[in-house]
């Protein structure tokens, strides 16, 4: 994971601080609509002098564009999941990331939205994001650099952060930035419901039979929708894409077929394309359904 750094200097004429209670130091901006003549007000249960107030709601503002900002850039796939915090650092504002690579924000990635909210924000701080790569830790992941992928697979769990794609040529993870932009969010959004549910699952208490079948049932709402983005993405992309399904029977307890077509689950080993998947410790597709786009760790 490489940390990045994202800040904004706002150019105002003064600012709000809680623990100084500072003053604005000129005339508040036309669109708070205050005038600065008002000499009480309260910010957060804190007491606010009243020529601070503009200021104080600028700070509030600035804030909440930040986090929608974020917000957009982490179902983009440029932060993973759960990994940004916003804090001021003196006048700055400032949020670090976790991101997949080192060029995740690069604007080539950018959809359109996220130009819209991030040209909002710089407009009321009047200033523009300055972006730096900080530095990185051991949880760093492996993004695919192959030049043609022979397949993706659509999967992922309770802990890992990152894309749910990945590539079945080198088994490395597929950012979703790099993906057509009309299935990130709905990739981002499913992948967050997945991981919830591996969650209850691995707590092994509340909700865990609801949240394995969930997961393991090629019929549930978790899986349908997983199929049918798997389905949009192999249209967009003209390359198979392949759905994981979890699965923690035994080989000997259940026979190797199919759980929608009732076809035998055939070994990815006899795939070529599934090179990636096969040199890794553990071949998290060991078994296919070809038909069905259907893949298992072990057979149902």
């Amino acid at each position: 994971m490489f940390i990045h750094e994202i800040r904004i200097h706002p150019k105002c004429s003064g600012t709000y601080s809680l623990e100084t209670d500072s003053a604005w130091s000129g005339s508040p901006p036309s669109e708070f609509g205050i005038s600065a003549s008002v000499r009480s007000a309260s910010f957060r249960g804190f007491p606010v002098g009243g020529a601070s107030h503009p200021a104080a709601l600028l700070r509030d503002q600035l804030e909440e564009q930040f986090g929608i900002w974020a917000s957009l850039a982490e179902r983009n796939g440029q932060f993973l999941e759960n990994t940004s915090m916003l804090y001021w650092r003196g006048e700055d504002l400032v949020l670090t990331a976790g991101c997949l690579e080192k060029d995740s924000l690069d604007l080539r990635y950018e959809t359109e939205l996220l130009r819209i909210e991030r040209e909002k924000l710089e407009a009321l701080a009047a200033a523009s994001l300055e972006i730096s790569c900080v530095g990185w830790n051991s949880e760093a992941q492996c993004v695919c650099d192959c030049a043609e992928s022979a397949g993706f697979i659509l999967w992922t769990h309770f802990i890992d952060a990152g894309s749910p794609i990945a590539c079945v040529s080198c088994g490395q993870n597929v950012p979703l930035y790099r993906l057509p932009e009309s299935v990130r969010y709905p990739l981002w959004n499913w992948a967050s419901a997945y991981r919830k549910c591996d969650w209850l699952n691995m707590d092994c208490g509340f909700g865990e039979r609801w949240a394995s079948c969930q997961m393991r049932d090629a019929d549930s709402g978790l899986m349908r929708e997983g199929r049918a983005l798997a389905s949009m993405l192999e249209s967009a992309c003209g390359i198979p894409v392949w759905v994981y399904l979890y699965n923690d029977r035994t080989v000997r307890r259940f026979r190797a077929r199919c759980p929608v077509c009732g076809q035998e689950l055939r070994r990815s080993e006899d795939f070529p394309q599934f090179g990636g998947i096969q040199n890794a410790e553990y071949v998290l597709m060991a078994f296919l359904c070809p038909e069905c786009r259907l893949g298992t760790n072990a057979p149902f």
